[in-house]
């Protein structure tokens, strides 16, 4: 198999982002496109976009055919190729960018290849740092990629860009229903009466609600290997359930009854990560609380599907913001929370206004969920007449 490098397949080069901080988004700046916005498998996560302020900044401009990698940090090696079709974006110091040359390749195609088996080989092989990952973009301008004829690379971009852009037809999808959510939700708390959540039909409870530290210590044990149930963390629900877990044996889990899930619950990172609001999937296995959340549970999911609304949107927030404090750490305490004075709508509002928004956007994440699949099932398949 031959192989060309990266740079060679390159206009210029790659080339290092505006080191410049990032501002709150503000419409009339530029966005800033940085590590933190792209996620493992090269899209676009545009929840937490910020812009730029800075007099050289339109310097540093995507152009479609432009791909940016990671160069440093547990994220090193992620990518996101850019098309012209998310916006316009001004790339970040953290990452570096090459303009890819049409002439040379299909762009897509090296779209594709990095986020195949062999670039994440690549990246693990020549990633420095004990610590902090770092490639830099000399090193980036080396990466080998396979030289196949255009036909075939025209093939695998034709194939793989069908199903990316249905998961992303999806998520425009999911992102409108959840501007129309927040609309409904601020209607219901106007016209809602309200009362404490200690009043309301459901549990509130966390993983030290079962006794203890010492009691924890002597009958919880926390393992890294698949096991009896899964320990859900919040920062399993924030990467959707990819990434290393935690489990719990069967013992423990007969030990943690006060914090055992069945799904549809809504969780709540109380310590360190405040107000980072999850609804827990429905999974075939056991489930506890992990530790620094606490947890909603009730027989009425209509409930669940407001409080998960609620406590997404901005006046539910302000209200987790009024019972955290600490300055080293963030955090509140289980006591406040269940004191909180909140909207207390009808269970028949909620099902005929909320609920059935949320179940469509549950359908379309299990459907991306399952494209996905499909698309890294396809890859190697049609990447394997490389090898």
């Amino acid at each position: 198999m031959k192989y060309k490098t990266l740079d060679e397949l390159s206009l210029d080069g790659g080339k290092y982002g505006i080191a410049a901080s990032a501002v709150e988004k503000d419409d009339s700046l530029l966005t800033y496109l940085r590590i933190t916005d792209i996620d493992d498998d090269g899209t676009l996560n545009t929840e937490g976009l910020k812009s730029v302020s800075n007099e050289k900044a339109t310097n540093y401009f995507l152009k479609p055919n432009d791909i940016v990698f990671a160069r440093t940090g547990g994220s090193t090696g992620r990518n996101y190729f850019y098309d012209g079709s998310d916006g316009e974006f001004v790339y970040a110091g953290f990452l570096i960018k090459f303009s890819l040359d049409p002439e040379k390749c299909n762009p897509k195609f090296i779209k594709y290849y990095c986020q195949s088996r062999e670039y994440k080989e690549w990246v693990q092989s020549v990633n420095t740092g004990s610590t902090r990952g770092n490639i830099n973009a000399k090193t980036y301008g080396s990466m080998p990629v396979p030289d196949i004829p255009r036909h075939q690379q025209d093939l695998i971009v034709d194939t793989l860009s069908v199903i990316d852009d249905k998961i992303k037809n999806n998520k425009k999808i999911n992102h409108h229903l959840d501007k129309l959510i927040q609309i409904i939700i601020r209607e219901i708390i106007d016209n809602s009466p309200k009362c404490k959540i200690k009043e309301m039909d459901m549990v509130v409870s966390d993983h030290v609600a079962n006794g203890s530290f010492k009691s924890l210590r002597d009958n919880v044990q926390i393992v890294e290997r698949l096991d009896y149930a899964l320990f859900l963390r919040n920062t399993d629900l924030k990467n959707n359930l990819d990434g290393e877990r935690r489990y719990v044996t069967k013992d423990s889990y007969g030990f943690l009854k006060k914090s055992r899930l069945y799904g549809g619950e809504v969780i709540i990172s109380n310590v360190g990560d405040v107000g980072s609001v999850h609804r827990v999937p429905k999974l075939k296995i056991p489930m506890v609380a992990g530790n620094n959340v606490i947890f909603m549970q009730s027989k009425n999911p209509e409930l669940t599907d407001f409080l998960y609304v609620y406590f997404n949107s901005r006046e539910g927030q302000h209200e987790l913001d009024s019972i955290t404090s600490g300055s080293a750490q963030q955090k509140f305490n289980k006591t406040d929370f269940r004191n909180l004075m909140i909207p207390s709508p009808t269970l028949e509002t909620v099902q005929s206004k909320i609920s059935p928004i949320l179940n469509y956007i549950d359908n379309l994440k299990l459907e991306n969920s399952n494209l996905s699949n499909l698309r890294d099932s396809l890859l190697p398949q049609l990447m394997s007449p490389l090898n």
